[in-house]
């Protein structure tokens, strides 16, 4: 086996399985009922992998030929289009975290985020049609296209996201951080590896893929690393009565009542 597929296996292989440990962690410290969604995510990622490793293997050392075409693009988009979904799900749920103690006001937040999401998903989406639009040739099939401007509008929702806890004047958890911090690397990597993979088109190299999945590996160890740094005892934002967050809970008040 030559030194390049050894790099690239261990690239595939070792992310996923550091995922592992950083799903103990978080489950031995309680931290998956404080942020379920992030917890399903890991598992899921990790199954993901499961399968298409799998699948790989079965086709390329058992039966000796490459995987169909269609199926790897199946499964490939598949796993892409979870991974967004619970990507946004992760990020409501830190966005939802400094007012998660009160009902009425994580429901005003969350209409609050996807009220923005909707405007960043719509931008995205022209931007990148646009830039797709004046290309000739382009190899990528439109449902990429579309996934690489969702990926777009969540670098826009990590910003927002850092916005509103200065607005409110909080400092994030250690834990909320590593989460914000490993979710835009893996996010914000996307689009301008597709934009440089796109740029190869006809030539012969795996390297974007490989900067991918080193920026995946990287995402990896932020979560573990601060999952590991993590106290047990983390402070809810109820305990943190900032200026402006008793602003934000009397005027979320004020509109429900007119």
């Amino acid at each position: 086996m030559d030194f390049p597929l050894v790099v690239y296996y261990y690239l595939w292989v070792a992310p996923h399985l550091l995922l592992v440990p950083a799903v103990v962690l978080m489950f031995r410290r309680g931290l998956h009922k404080d942020f379920p969604i992030f917890f399903s995510y890991l598992i899921f990622e990790f199954v993901q992998f499961i399968v298409l490793f799998s699948l790989y293997i079965v086709y390329f050392e058992f039966l000796h030929y490459q995987v169909p075409p269609q199926t790897t693009i199946i499964a490939d988009l598949i796993g892409r289009t979870g991974s967004i979904a619970l990507h946004f799900g992760i990020l409501q749920e830190l966005f939802e975290w400094p007012v998660a103690h009160n009902p009425q006001l994580r429901g005003t937040t969350a209409r609050m985020l996807k009220w923005v999401s909707g405007i960043l998903i719509v931008v995205a989406l022209l931007f990148i049609g646009s830039l797709y639009y004046h290309t000739v040739g382009h190899r990528l099939v439109p449902a990429y296209a579309t996934l690489e401007a969702l990926n777009l509008a969540q670098c826009g929702v990590i910003v927002f996201i850092f916005l509103w806890y200065q607005y409110l004047g909080l400092r994030m958890t250690p834990f909320v951080f590593g989460i914000v911090l490993g979710t835009g690397v893996t996010a914000c990597s996307e689009p301008l590896i597709h934009a440089w993979s796109d740029s190869l088109a006809f030539k012969r190299t795996l390297l974007p893929n490989e900067l991918g999945m080193v920026a995946f590996h990287l995402t990896v160890l932020i979560w573990l690393y601060y999952a590991y740094a993590q106290k047990k005892i983390m402070l809810s934002a109820g305990s943190l009565p900032t200026p402006r967050l008793r602003e934000f809970a009397a005027n979320s008040e004020r509109i429900v009542r007119l």
